[in-house]
């Protein structure tokens, strides 16, 4: 079943449609399809689940949709990819959101939470022109994201208040703390740099092979070359994990 809603920027009305599921739930393919759902009190009032990958969005793709509080809005693993400015989240004096597996990649900022309290990002991969994640005046909980490649910060904020969260992996984390870590930043160090890296998707299906037991470390193309296969952590440990694998996904998805 589809909803027809009208936007209306001041200049130009803008009629977007998304698909009601059900039990509270609606499924969008767009930035302002999914504006509009989430906007959506009456059918789409507990999730919003993105069904499509978004390149080249030009502006901010989701700034601060009316009704956006109380709610998940969860990327089931799809991209949403900007031109190099704006935001890919913008949320404003909202509340006890989520917001979950994203690939929010070439905005200014990935995700800015301005006066905003109790929402959690979870399971995200975000990598921008500037910021990652950026908190004014804002708590949230953050937990088991890749903030990587953010060309200021990864996670930033003057003062995190009483934010927290764990398992995040990162390299340029100001002020902020995972709470499983005592040298401070993210649990997870991200190895952006190395004399030679894996690159492809044959040495990700390899990774999973390993992972899977199908194959053992010397059975790996490149095994003897250290750090190769490495994102996350320390690259002179050969113990490959699945954040290793993600990494290199995300790594091949920005590049190609």
């Amino acid at each position: 079943m589809g909803q027809h809603l009208t936007l209306t920027n001041g200049i130009v009305s803008i009629v977007a449609e998304y698909k009601i599921e059900g039990n509270g739930t609606c499924n969008c393919s767009s930035c302002m399809d999914c504006t509009a759902a989430l906007t959506d009190n009456l059918n789409c009032y507990g999730k919003v689940k993105l069904t499509a990958n978004i390149t080249n969005q030009s502006g901010t793709c989701l700034n601060n949709p009316e009704n956006f509080n109380n709610k998940i809005f969860d990327c089931k693993g799809n991209i949403i990819n900007g031109t190099g400015w704006n935001y890919g989240v913008y949320l404003e004096n909202k509340k006890n959101n989520t917001i979950r597996n994203c690939t929010i990649t070439c905005f200014e900022y990935g995700i800015y939470l301005k006066n905003s309290s109790n929402n959690t990002i979870e399971r995200n991969a975000i990598s921008n022109r500037n910021i990652g994640i950026y908190s004014e005046n804002s708590t949230s909980v953050i937990n088991s994201n890749m903030v990587i490649n953010n060309t200021a910060y990864d996670l930033y904020s003057s003062d995190w208040l009483s934010s927290s969260g764990s398992n995040n992996t990162c390299d340029k984390a100001e002020k902020w703390d995972d709470t499983d870590v005592t040298s401070g930043g993210c649990r997870n160090k991200y190895q952006s740099q190395s004399t030679e890296k894996a690159t492809d998707i044959f040495d990700a299906v390899e990774m999973l092979e390993y992972l899977s037991g199908e194959k053992n470390l010397t059975q790996l193309s490149n095994h003897n070359k250290p750090g190769y296969y490495k994102f996350v952590g320390n690259e002179n440990n050969a113990d490959i994990n699945l954040l290793d694998v993600f990494a290199l996904i995300h790594k091949i998805g920005m590049e190609g």
